[in-house]
């Protein structure tokens, strides 16, 4: 069994690109990876990377060497935790001018955001199952 977390960024109007990333691991990877992560960004409570970018939110106040401390912390938490990740982006322009006079993709495809969302789900099931055929039948 796999948990997988998945966030957009993009969707708002004047956005070029839309961009849907997926995080997978199994629960008790989820669970060691939050025991670190939560102590580690102390006093933040939510991580929001365009608040600490722009010093917003609950980055207010900080500076940018405060920031880059933080994520000189959390970045091995990350990168040593065994969770895997699908990122899926698509340039809007291109997205139009694709479906332009094909109502039946855009039926097919929906908006931007769904079509990103239903492809970085397809890799992940793809990858599951190419990982679940290759396991022993008492590993499965």
């Amino acid at each position: 069994m796999f948990d997988v977390y998945m966030d957009e960024s993009g969707t708002h109007d004047e956005a070029p690109v839309i961009v849907v990333a997926a995080y997978i691991g199994r629960s008790e990877t989820w669970c060691d990876w939050t025991s670190k992560w939560i102590p580690a960004i102390h006093p933040i409570k939510v991580y929001h990377a365009v608040d600490a970018q722009n010093l917003k939110g609950e980055f207010k106040g900080w500076d940018d060497v405060q920031v880059s401390n933080l994520a000189k912390k959390l970045l091995p938490i990350i990168a040593n935790a065994e969770i895997a990740s699908v990122v899926v982006s698509m340039d809007l322009r291109v997205f139009e001018a694709a479906m332009k006079g094909r109502d039946d993709l855009r039926e097919m495809f929906g908006t931007p955001y769904v079509a990103c969302s239903q492809w970085a789900a397809q890799i992940i099931l793809r990858d599951r199952k190419h990982r679940t055929d290759c396991l022993h039948p008492w590993e499965q």
